[in-house]
């Protein structure tokens, strides 16, 4: 607003990754950006990049789909909700739904998927020397997948990534005591251990830490266990599109169902997200 008072008569240019449009009451790059009826001035595309090499293919697995939360309850209290809402008005929703998060948190379901995780982990992801990433729908959920993994893998082949609150109780503190705590485990990540093979965290379990601006390119695999949309899950998925040497393509494993509407999830354009995912078991068949 005050570029636009300064420069009333200046042209304005916007450079972005993933353009937001929330509607006419929500932001949009569109309508501050472009003059009407132009939504690019240029375009690189997901399916150029890949082209290019600047990013490797992404698939999705849809996995323990018993498990998957069913579409009409997503629709009802999660997508119909969050249509135009920012990320913050997004994860008030999920706080606010108590069925969805209880369906979520159910303890015997994370153990079953942490099971699962460690032996997909095992088999496919580790022997190539690539990490993986697990995301949880809340804090809380962190400390239970943390729990849970420690049966299956070996205490040192993850770590809990989280914003602490003053009043955390005792199972949160023991994973992140502190703010100080926090910032030496995302410092290990970013520059650390973490991003060397072979060496120890090989899953970092979050729930809103290190979805965006984290670059990792040994990375190849993303656990998916909560509920996001628009351009937050373009932004996450493609933690793991980044080249590495041996990785051709990056793996979202979807245990929650997101994948099973995919184009509802990102209310995009079609053309604009050409090329973002493809499913793994129609490329097996191919």
């Amino acid at each position: 607003m005050y570029m636009r008072q300064a420069f009333p008569n200046a042209i304005i240019f916007g450079f972005t990754g993933t353009p937001i449009d929330k509607g006419p009451l929500g932001k949009s790059t569109f309508r501050t950006f472009c003059p009407p009826e132009e939504k690019y001035l240029d375009k690189y595309s997901i399916k150029q990049s890949i082209e290019d090499g600047a990013t490797v293919p992404i698939s999705y697995l849809p996995r323990l789909t018993e498990y998957h939360i069913p579409k009409d309850q997503l629709d009802k209290e999660f997508f119909s909700l969050t249509l135009g809402l920012s990320d913050e008005e997004q994860e008030t929703v999920l706080d606010k739904s108590a069925t969805l998060k209880t369906a979520l948190k159910s303890k015997d379901r994370i153990n079953k998927i942490a099971k699962d995780i460690a032996e997909h982990y095992k088999a496919h992801i580790e022997p190539n020397g690539f990490k993986a990433q697990l995301v949880a729908v809340d804090r809380e959920t962190i400390a239970l997948y943390k729990e849970a993994l420690d049966k299956y893998l070996p205490p040192e082949y993850s770590v809990a990534i989280f914003t602490p609150q003053p009043n955390d109780e005792e199972f949160l503190k023991r994973l992140v005591k502190d703010e100080r705590e926090k910032e030496r485990l995302v410092k290990e990540v970013a520059q650390g251990t973490f991003q060397k093979p072979n060496e120890n965290p090989k899953i970092i379990i979050v729930t809103d830490m290190l979805l965006t601006g984290f670059d990792a390119p040994i990375e190849q695999v993303m656990y998916f266990d909560k509920p996001l949309r628009d351009h937050k899950l373009i932004q996450a998925i493609a933690r793991t599109n980044r080249p590495y040497p041996g990785k051709t393509v990056g793996i979202i494993v979807d245990y929650v169902g997101i994948f099973d509407n995919l184009m509802k999830a990102l209310n995009f354009e079609a053309e604009d997200i050409e090329g973002i995912a493809y499913n793994f078991d129609i490329l097996r068949k191919e």
